[in-house]
């Protein structure tokens, strides 16, 4: 294997090989080449730079869709009734609901007629 400083040799030699062929390169350029790369450059740079605001509507989108999962995770799955059970006969009667009969009584008095003060009728 090679050690540190052979890898490090190698990479240097590389690097300073590139650096001469892009300098080369760069000395064959004519103006007019020269002056359209310069302008597309300054075209790029200006692009990004009013682009700077791109990140903020895909995170508000990513925002308002965590929200309205973590609020539908929130609500019950199923609707919970406020309704109470029904009592049966027997708590009815505990409780001191009148019985069938009994409601007879208080249905036939609710239509009897009732008298006044001023002895008129209802």
């Amino acid at each position: 294997m090679k050690s540190q400083d052979e890898n490090n040799a190698a990479d240097r030699q590389l690097a300073a090989k590139a650096r001469r062929e892009f300098d080369s390169a760069v000395d064959s350029i004519d103006a007019g080449t020269g002056n359209r790369l310069r302008l597309m450059r300054r075209e790029a740079l200006a692009g990004t730079q009013a682009s700077g605001r791109g990140w903020l509507v895909p995170s508000i989108a990513a925002a308002a869709a965590v929200l309205a999962i973590g609020l539908a995770w929130r609500q019950p799955a199923v609707p919970t009734d406020s309704t109470p059970p029904a009592l049966a006969v027997d708590e009815a009667a505990q409780l001191g609901f009148p019985s069938d009969d009994e409601a007879e009584l208080y249905a036939w008095l609710g239509e009897a007629p009732v008298a006044t003060p001023t002895g008129d009728t209802l």
